[in-house]
């Protein structure tokens, strides 16, 4: 994945249609969350929707469009 593609979200069952463009590609991210648990995350991509909405998460989460057969 690179900045620029379009990505669907696997795992957003409400907005399965809802189709995002990677505008940033983050490696080794390192989370400390509430409770001082360290999280490593390799591959981190933050993604913008046509409604504005922003995520950040793990590459993994993300599926291509190109990928899809129609």
């Amino acid at each position: 994945m690179k900045v620029g593609d379009l990505v669907i979200n696997k795992l957003n069952k409400e907005h399965s249609n809802a189709v995002a463009i990677i505008v940033e590609i983050m490696d080794d991210i390192f989370i400390e969350d509430v409770y001082c648990h360290k999280w490593h995350y390799p591959s981190i991509v933050r993604v913008v929707y046509s409604s504005g909405a922003i995520e950040v998460n793990p590459v993994a989460i993300y599926e291509l469009i190109s990928q899809f057969d129609s």
